[in-house]
């Protein structure tokens, strides 16, 4: 390879790197960020107005989008903790295991975990974040982490993006409660 080739090579890869960064800050501003680190406010979101069925007449306050926890306890019941366990390999095992006493990885092990505080094992270095962050892994806790981990807990290390389904999010979590010799009672 001679200079000239080196040189169209090295160009290009900081185009593509420019052209990146210009298509990211494009991205932000179409969507904005609700982070107040970053100095964004929080995004405006219209409501529309509920109605009353059959009437078309305003039913009250707007409601906000649902996470889903309203449906959670009855989805638990009717999921299957085979897909639960399938996701958990497939989405969560290069980070964590799911054995009784088993060691850390990137992120801590899982057993026991539901109905546990939230950063609860002394051996396990959390994000100043998520060992700031107070409170158990309830079932709405461990739903509204699993829809998206950086929005209940704001500079967590976890770079898990979330599982986007309620369906998936219900059968991981009634699998992480299987994972304790005395399973906590399903909500």
């Amino acid at each position: 390879m001679d200079f000239q080739e080196f040189n169209k090579l090295v160009g290009g890869i900081l185009l593509a790197g420019i052209v990146t960064m210009f298509i990211s800050m494009f991205a932000d501003t179409l969507v904005p960020t609700s982070d107040a680190a970053h100095g964004g406010a929080p995004p405006v979101v219209a409501a529309l107005p509920a109605t009353t069925a059959g009437t078309g007449s305003s039913g009250g306050a707007p409601q906000a989008p649902s996470d889903g926890t309203e449906e959670l306890p009855l989805l638990l019941t009717e999921v299957d903790m085979a897909a639960g366990q399938q996701i958990a390999k497939k989405k969560c095992a290069a980070c964590h295991t799911f054995d009784k006493g088993g060691k850390a990885k990137i992120g801590p092990n899982l057993w026991g975990i539901l109905g546990s505080d939230i950063a609860r094992l002394d051996d396990y270095k959390y994000s100043k974040a998520m060992a700031a962050k107070e409170g158990n892994w309830s079932y709405g806790n461990m739903n509204a982490f699993l829809l998206k981990p950086k929005a209940f807990v704001k500079r967590t290390k976890m770079t898990f993006p979330g599982l986007k389904k309620l369906k998936d999010r219900a059968a991981a979590i009634l699998y992480l409660r299987s994972l304790d010799d005395e399973p906590k009672p399903l909500p």
